[in-house]
């Protein structure tokens, strides 16, 4: 009988210690009660704060930069993820960042932003990224959804000799009230084998806090703020 009982008690040990992470995991996705405070329900619905905890959203609400620490897999791609709050209407934040060629204004390492074409809710953009001794250059294909909708993605132009390897991202906007905004943001880079790993930080995880800080300057001042190097060509 007690060799029965010692079994079952080693069953039920192994049993928790398997399902605890699972219950743990499950957890985290989901949106904290905190979270859900002043966020209209169909937002929380819709998964615009999935993922944030009570304390990232005490950091948005203070102007911060939030960088998830997990990344979001979409058809076996990693994407580093993003949110912030834009002290600005939804309209307005859409209409700013759709100027594709005028991220050169803001962008850290972004030496120029030629727009090549534009035709209705897609255009097509070439960067020049200068890094002290390199200069990088690609272009990029950039699509803003269908009226009424507020997103974008965006992906490497594959007619063109890009000199990066692999570039694609997206931002998700919804509406927190008439004059705030909550953003997701996504990226994906890889720089291929020519081009030293350090730029492939630079254009993802390390240099994103100060990139987006940059762009939430620029989108809350109306887009007249300019990195202080920005020189207009």
């Amino acid at each position: 009988m007690k060799r029965n009982s010692r079994f079952c008690q080693f069953v039920f040990a192994i049993i928790c210690g398997f399902l605890y992470p699972l219950v743990s995991w499950a957890g985290e996705g989901e949106a904290p009660a905190g979270v859900t405070q002043g966020v209209p329900a169909e937002l929380v619905k819709a998964g615009a704060v999935q993922g944030l905890s009570a304390q990232d959203w005490k950091k948005m609400e203070a102007g911060e930069i939030v960088i998830l620490k997990e990344m979001r897999r979409d058809e076996g791609k990693a994407f580093i993820q993003s949110a912030l709050i834009f002290q600005k209407p939804i309209e307005e934040v859409h209409g700013l960042l759709t100027r594709t060629e005028r991220q050169e204004e803001y962008l850290p390492h972004l030496d120029r932003a030629i727009l090549v074409k534009r035709e209705g809710n897609r255009d097509l953009i070439e960067f020049i990224l200068h890094f002290s001794f390199i200069d990088i250059r690609y272009q990029v294909k950039h699509y803003y959804g269908e009226p009424g909708e507020y997103r974008m993605s965006w992906a490497l132009n594959p007619d063109f000799k890009n000199e990066i390897a692999q570039l694609e991202g997206y931002w998700r906007f919804y509406r927190l009230d008439n004059s705030r905004t909550l953003a997701r943001y996504g990226t994906l880079v890889k720089v291929g084998r020519l081009i030293p790993k350090f730029i492939e930080e630079a254009l993802s995880r390390k240099d994103l806090p100060k990139s987006l800080g940059q762009l939430k300057k620029w989108v809350e001042s109306g887009g007249t703020w300019r990195k202080p190097e920005y020189k207009k060509q």
